[in-house]
Order: C-alpha cells, then sequence, then structure tokens
C-alpha cells in the first residue's frame, strides 16, 4: 500500500543504542542510557528483538532540533508489552523542548492503562486518550497513534478504538505546530527534567509522514505481525 512510501524512521529496538534502518537513510539514531545489551535486549515481537525498560532509569534519546517540523501531519506505530505489576507510563515516542514543559508531542500508555497522546505549543494541551480499551500488563499490543492534520485518531491491533478530550480539542495537530523541540526520546518523559521512565519491552518503533486511516492502520498491523512489513 501507498502508506510504506512514508517511513521516516524505523527503530527495531535490538540494540541498547537504537539505529534508524529506514529506507530513507535519514540517520535518526539513538543513545540508550542506563542500559546492557546482557539483561535488556530480550525477545520481543514481531521482529524477534525489544528494549525492556526497567522503570528507573533506562531510556532512549537523540538530540534533534526541531525534529520533522514540516511534518502537519504524520504516524507513530509501536509494539509494546506492560511488565510492570503496578504498572507505570510507558513512552512510546516524544519530541520536546528541555527549557519547559509546554512545547511537546508525546505518545504514550498512562498508567491507569490507556493510550494517551498530548501535544502543546505553549497553549492549551491537546490531550486525547481511548476510552474502553486499556492496554491489559503481560500482553503484546500494537498501537498506532496518527494525525491527518485536521484530527487524531489512535488504533489498537489494527482496529479503530474511540478518543476522548481531556483537555483542549481533537485539532489533530502535530510536529509542524509544535516549536522549539530539541529531542527525541523513546522510554522517558523526557522535557525540563528526565521522568516516567518505562516499565516493559518496546519493540519496534515506526515513524511515517503521513497520517493512516483505517485502511492501511489495518494493513500496517497484519504486514507487522506476519513479519512481511516494508523496512
Amino acid at each position: 500500500m501507498g502508506y510504506e512510501d512514508h517511513l521516516v524512521a524505523l527503530w527495531p529496538m535490538d540494540d541498547i543504542n537504537p539505529q534508524d534502518i529506514s529506507p530513507r537513510g535519514l540517520g535518526y539514531h539513538m543513545t540508550g542510557s542506563g542500559l546492557v545489551t546482557a539483561t535488556d535486549i530480550v525477545n520481543s515481537y514481531p521482529r524477534g528483538k525489544g528494549i525492556e525498560f526497567n522503570g528507573t532509569d533506562e531510556y532512549c534519546y537523540r538530540s534533534e532540533v526541531d525534529w520533522r517540523i514540516s511534518d502537519s501531519q504524520g504516524t507513530i506505530a509501536a509494539w509494546v508489552k506492560r511488565t510492570a505489576a503496578a504498572p507505570k507510563t510507558v513512552s512510546l515516542l516524544m519530541s520536546a523542548s528541555e527549557a519547559d514543559v509546554t512545547h511537546h508531542v508525546w505518545c504514550y500508555i498512562a498508567a491507569d492503562n490507556r493510550i494517551r497522546f498530548k501535544q502543546r505549543d505553549g497553549d492549551t494541551e491537546d490531550h486525547l486518550q481511548t476510552g474502553s480499551i486499556v492496554t491489559a500488563v503481560g500482553q503484546w499490543w500494537h498501537v498506532i497513534w496518527a494525525s491527518d492534520g485536521a484530527q487524531y485518531r489512535c488504533y489498537v491491533d489494527g482496529e479503530e478504538v474511540a478518543l476522548t478530550v481531556a483537555t483542549g480539542a481533537n485539532t489533530g495537530d502535530w510536529l509542524a505546530e509544535t516549536s522549539t523541540r530539541v529531542n527525541i526520546a523513546i522510554g522517558v518523559q523526557y522535557e525540563s527534567g528526565v521522568a516516567n521512565y518505562a516499565e516493559g519491552v518496546i519493540g519496534e518503533v515506526r515513524y511515517y509522514d503521513v497520517g493512516f486511516q483505517p485502511a492501511a492502520a489495518k494493513d500496517c498491523y497484519i504486514q507487522s505481525r506476519r513479519g512481511t512489513q516494508h523496512g
């Protein structure tokens, strides 16, 4: 399908310093912090490996000023398994300012197991969350969060799920509408400080510069499960 041509970044999470192996070759490689190959690279799904974060001091990070600032739409897709008996926040992908907490794009699973997304550019925060879907501990989930520039959508295991608005509105504002960002991070909330270390396993993480519609999200999930996905 055409969405595959929009793959911008692909982190297979099979190394403590995750390499971007997208065919575009843009080199959005990350550096792991606190990670140890012998204990933190584990069997995962679907590529076979993933990073197990301990919830204390481990994460992946890249310094990148205004990452993808021209993208007014896009999609984040990731495999994730919660492991904590008392669930913690699991950050799938974040790009933020490090001078404040008012400029960010953040896709994560909250401690209440609901998938959430926050976008803010010094204004009222758009904060949306899944309604009926919760990500149970000990189970693999394929999570997609997308914006077509006009609205956000969320898909879990290939199926669209209903969203509720906690604050702001379902504007679809994305990276192009979020200024003064200086990083990309996985497994942590990295803003004016470092918080909410993930506890769980994160498999491959993908970023596309187009917002997935339902057919693309379904195909992405199916191809990923089969191991036949582009990239």
